[in-house]
């Protein structure tokens, strides 16, 4: 169930790198005549020019929400836990592949949809142990990242900022989790990232990418609902919930389809590079989401494949004046096995 935590707040992580890039992204949609995508979305968590955190306090990992987890429905007979089976688990490489695209009306005017060009990313896991205590560790690095331009000269400006972007934005880390899941310990090393830009917020990310297993044994058919709250560093308090469904199991080979959501409620966001007397309020924020996942529970990477939506209510306000904004974005998210 790694997957698709991973994916779900990605959707939140994607914004604070590409907020974190904007001005670059700005200055090459300018030079090819075409609106910016950005343009205009102040509430996107723009992390350049923030207070710089010195590198020991990034890597102190930021304080984790508890998730619960609750069994909706256990399934079919025969019925057997669901547990990671540490021993055999060898390092691996994670491959994500990501497509998205953003329709927004501002003040009332609306803009065309824009697609973003195709991103992939790589994390490798290394030095992946079955402790003594029944956990495991293993040290993770953002290894990878690159971009699959269109032929068209929006799609090609962007994809050159984009590279340009993150070829100095790389972390690494440790993280222990139990065979269920939770993660009981995380440690980041943000030395190679850029001064200037707060981490706490992919700290936290980070943090949630594993969802817990249920304890109770569960067989075909069977349901279980994960909740989080989220917020610890974000732009964004927010609620998720992730209901998973057994679809198929043959040993330690499971599949599993899986539905989430996301809502915040009327708050004001945190967005530490607006300008002084200018603020921006989240009016509602839903998302929903749907995908298959398969996975060997004896390995890090599954196969998974999801489909989000994402739609924002947002004001801006300026100088006393406020301008409504309405966002929709579609996500497109892959994980595969890499080498």
């Amino acid at each position: 169930m790694r997957s698709f935590r991973i994916i779900a707040v990605l959707a939140i992580a994607m914004t604070l790198v590409l907020g974190c890039k904007k001005k670059a992204d700005d200055d090459a949609s300018e030079s090819a005549q075409v609106e910016s995508p950005n343009e205009g979305v102040q509430p996107e968590p723009n992390v350049e020019g923030t207070a710089t955190p010195n590198a020991d306090a990034a890597a102190n990992h930021a304080e984790r929400s508890a998730a619960t987890v609750e069994l909706v429905n256990p399934g079919a007979e025969p019925r057997q836990t669901l547990r990671y089976a540490f021993a055999r688990m060898q390092p691996q490489v994670l491959r994500m592949e990501m497509e998205m695209s953003t329709a927004m009306t501002m003040g009332g005017n609306s803009m065309p949809r824009i697609s973003m060009p195709t991103m992939s990313y790589g994390m490798r896991f290394t030095e992946v142990t079955a402790r003594d205590d029944g956990n495991l560790s293993a040290t993770f690095e953002m290894n990878s990242f690159d971009v699959a331009a269109g032929n068209d000269p929006q799609s090609q400006a962007i994809a050159a900022s984009l590279r340009g972007a993150m070829s100095d934005f790389s972390f690494s880390g440790t993280m222990v989790i139990d065979d269920r899941g939770n993660v009981m310990d995380t440690n980041f090393d943000f030395s190679n990232v850029p001064a200037g830009q707060d981490l706490s917020s992919m700290t936290q990310q980070m943090e949630q990418m594993t969802a817990p297993l249920p304890e109770e044994p569960i067989g075909v058919g069977g349901q279980w609902r994960v909740r989080n709250q989220l917020g610890e560093g974000m732009p964004i308090r927010l609620t998720q919930e992730a209901t998973y469904t057994l679809r198929e199991r043959n040993g330690d080979n499971v599949v599993v389809d899986v539905t989430m959501s996301q809502n915040a409620p009327r708050q004001e966001m945190n967005d530490p590079n607006m300008p002084e007397g200018a603020s921006v309020r989240l009016n509602s924020m839903t998302t929903t989401g749907s995908g298959t996942m398969n996975m060997d529970l004896g390995a890090l990477v599954p196969t998974s494949d999801l489909n989000m939506t994402i739609n924002m209510s947002m004001a801006t306000v300026m100088n006393g004046q406020e301008t409504p904004m309405e966002t929709n974005m579609t996500m497109r998210v892959g994980i595969r096995p890499g080498n």
